[in-house]
């Protein structure tokens, strides 16, 4: 692939990040405003529920249970536990991905090693979710442009370690390091200039990203219109853990 190419292809995979982070930003907007109603909402039930005027027609484990088992598929549950784990753990790596900006050479390379390992084990667990059953039409969309949203962010991220090790390479042969610029497409009228950001703002833009999108994941599986669908005929449906004894 020609550095041309390259530069075409990283310009574009930017231009996807930032429609996606936009798009993110709404929905979780979305996301508070339902909150807050739902909260008022809430302060109403229970007026009402004082007042008797809807006791005696609720049957609220009644309706637990229908919602239990119209979304007790094993396969999803375990999926949203695998990914809930993952973004733990993504998260407390966090500083040490950090360093594929530094002046050490073997801390860059640790780091970029450390991103290709998240990027192989968010691989993994994309092709094991097409085993789960879920709930909604838009559900499996949402949920593979999830995938491709973190390991965007993870490669940008992984070339920000690449870019800095042929900065280094070049600082240590005396030389001046310029990263290649992809060729602009002509002018947009109106359109402000783009600030140029140096590499650690670049990586901290993409650490921010990958932060969001893992509570952005918390609040898709989090709702009320749980995502999971309900399990096959004849399999062990996912049960929630049982409660500790006192």
């Amino acid at each position: 692939m020609s550095q041309e190419t390259e530069n075409e292809e990283i310009k574009e995979v930017e231009i996807i990040a930032r429609a996606e982070a936009q798009r993110r930003r709404r929905v979780m907007i979305s996301v508070a405003v339902g909150a807050v109603l739902t909260v008022a909402g809430i302060g109403v039930v229970a007026a009402l529920f004082q007042a008797g005027a809807l006791g005696p027609d609720l049957d609220m484990e009644e309706e637990e249970k229908d919602s239990l088992e119209e979304t007790n598929d094993p396969q999803c549950r375990a999926m949203i536990a695998e990914l809930t784990t993952f973004g733990d753990e993504l998260r407390a790596d966090m500083p040490e991905l950090e360093y594929v900006v530094h002046e050490d050479r073997e801390k860059v390379v640790a780091a970029r090693a450390k991103v290709s390992s998240w990027r192989e084990r968010l691989e993994a667990s994309r092709v094991k979710s097409r085993e789960a059953n879920l709930r909604f039409e838009d559900s499996r969309k949402e949920l593979d442009t999830w995938f491709g949203y973190v390991d965007t962010e993870l490669r940008l991220l992984d070339l920000r370690g690449e870019r800095h090790l042929e900065r280094l390479a070049a600082e240590a042969k005396g030389e001046t390091y310029v990263e290649l610029k992809p060729k602009k497409r002509g002018k947009i009228i109106g359109k402000k200039k783009e600030v140029e950001r140096t590499p650690e703002q670049k990586r901290d833009a993409a650490l921010l990203a990958i932060n969001d999108a893992l509570e952005s994941f918390r609040v898709w599986h989090s709702s009320a219109m749980h995502p999971c669908g309900a399990a096959d005929e004849g399999e062990t449906p996912w049960a929630p853990p049982a409660a500790p004894a006192k």
